[in-house]
């Protein structure tokens, strides 16, 4: 069980975790900028990280129960160990196999993966392709390693784990970066080796000794391979909307996939800091609630978080649809990170952050559906959901440029929200899903936000962190002194409690 003080420990870890990631995006467009060269390490990056990461994520997912039916079923270790070694056999020679294949069609991939790509960028990508594919069988390993330790109750080291994944390619873009992006792919290898080899001495404590042999007809495998493929299609039907977006991107340019993703990870690091722990517990409390067949607990958890995560997010939106220019330029603006790079890059965050609240919500109602283990609903929902946001983004691109793309987004991702809404009221009955006094109290406190930010904009001439903190903080106690006045019912709790 995670207590207290061990559950603050990995929320600061994976913060740290997000940071470094931050830092790492922001050497890197120092030193690449929008370039083509960007452009090829991204799809390099896409490639590995999102679409292997989501196979990585469906593995842990897989073994999980897999192992833990294994272990409760037995105090003698040398069982679980000895399907943990079968497990990193099998998965070990699948992995191989598949960076072999993935080697092979390089080229093709990142053809499909990039669009309209001029030769430079798809030749250089695809020998970054080459090197990065190595990365699967560590990627592989460590969602093995992942969820055994989770399992024994070793949280902190996979948590770890992550922290240190980019550490390696921020060192050598601080220090080598003037040597080429095959040395920062190279990096990106490194990081998922030394993230198993933080896991292994963890493992090692418990007293796993590893043994070399093969069994296909082990029961448990069996289960946990069958469950893949269900697992994949969850996680991964988001991320075929992700390869849509940046061969749009592609199409459009060099540097468009490269100021996609930078747009994307921003407004990504609001969801990460504001909502996803939130997510995990609130998953957990409905998870536990429904175990005693309560709909009712299921329905009031969920409508309590949507109109909790209102307060933090909407008000972020504001800033970041007012201010995205700015935060940019702050971040990104430096080295071979040009203006016009500002411009594209703010311009789809823009957009990105019309969604950023149901994207949340998109994912809350989600879990809410896999608590009462209802998984093809959301399934079915997501694959509707990117066949809407291909169409809108054939429709948008030409329309508006990049801005259609993250626009295609956010409308996708409003519309999953209305329906799964619909959908989750037919199994637990009908729902209001915000509170409309409650949310008119939020809207009339961002309105003096949004006059501060006017006035910023128009008063102050040169960005910089001094200024925008000021903004920041005037802007805050400003805005949670009006939810005081108006007895928000959030901050009446909080009243109530000093």
């Amino acid at each position: 069980m995670i207590n207290n003080r061990n559950g603050i420990i990995i929320i600061v870890i994976m913060f740290l975790g997000k940071l470094i990631a931050l830092m790492r995006d922001i050497f890197m467009s120092k030193a690449y900028g929008i370039s083509y060269v960007a452009d090829a390490y991204n799809i390099s990056y896409i490639l590995t990280v999102t679409i292997f990461g989501v196979i990585s994520s469906a593995i842990t997912n897989s073994l999980i129960p897999a192992l833990s039916n294994v272990n409760n079923s037995s105090d003698d270790k040398s069982k679980l160990f000895g399907f943990l070694s079968n497990v990193i056999n099998v998965m070990s020679v699948i992995s191989i196999i598949i960076t072999i294949g993935t080697i092979l069609c390089s080229r093709q991939i990142v053809i499909i993966i990039g669009g309209e790509l001029t030769s430079d960028t798809v030749n250089l990508a695809s020998n970054l392709v080459k090197i990065s594919l190595i990365s699967i069988v560590f990627l592989t390993l460590n969602s093995i390693l992942n969820a055994i330790l989770r399992i024994c109750n070793y949280y902190k080291t996979p948590v770890f784990a992550t922290l240190v994944l980019n550490i390696p390619s921020l060192l050598y873009l601080i220090f080598f970066s003037n040597n080429g992006v095959g040395g920062l792919t190279v990096a990106l290898v490194l990081g998922y080796i030394i993230q198993c080899l933080i896991q292994i001495p963890a493992l090692v404590k418990l007293g796993y000794k590893h043994k070399f042999f093969i069994c296909l007809k082990d029961i448990n495998l069996v289960h946990a391979f069958k469950s893949i493929p269900s697992m994949i299609l969850a996680s991964g039907i988001l991320q075929i909307s992700v390869m849509f977006d940046n061969r749009m991107a592609g199409n459009l340019g060099n540097g468009y996939i490269s100021s996609l993703a930078i747009a994307s990870k921003v407004n990504a690091l609001v969801y990460t800091v504001f909502a996803t722990s939130l997510i995990q517990v609130v998953y957990a409390q409905m998870a536990n609630a429904y175990k005693g067949k309560n709909k009712s607990a299921v329905k009031s958890i969920l409508i309590n978080f949507v109109n909790k995560i209102l307060i933090l997010i909407l008000p972020m939106m504001i800033v970041m649809i007012m201010l995205s220019k700015e935060i940019i330029t702050l971040l990104f603006f430096r080295g071979e990170f040009s203006r016009e790079a500002v411009n594209i890059s703010s311009t789809a965050l823009v957009f990105y952050s019309l969604g950023l609240i149901f994207y949340i919500i998109r994912d809350i109602l989600n879990y809410a559906f896999y608590s009462m283990d209802l998984k093809k609903i959301p399934i079915k929902i997501g694959i509707y959901s990117v066949i809407i946001n291909i169409i809108l983004n054939i429709i948008l691109t030409p329309l508006i440029g990049i801005g259609g793309i993250s626009l295609a987004t956010s409308i996708a991702a409003v519309v999953s929200v209305i329906v799964l809404r619909y959908k989750l009221s037919i199994s637990v009955g009908n729902m209001i899903l915000i509170n409309k006094r409650e949310l008119l109290k939020v809207i009339i406190g961002i309105i003096p936000i949004i006059i501060n930010i006017i006035i910023y904009k128009s008063s102050v001439n040169s960005i910089n962190i001094i200024s925008l903190a000021i903004l920041a903080i005037v802007s805050c106690i400003e805005y949670l002194f009006i939810l005081f006045i108006l007895k928000h019912s959030e901050i009446k709790v909080k009243r109530g409690l000093l």
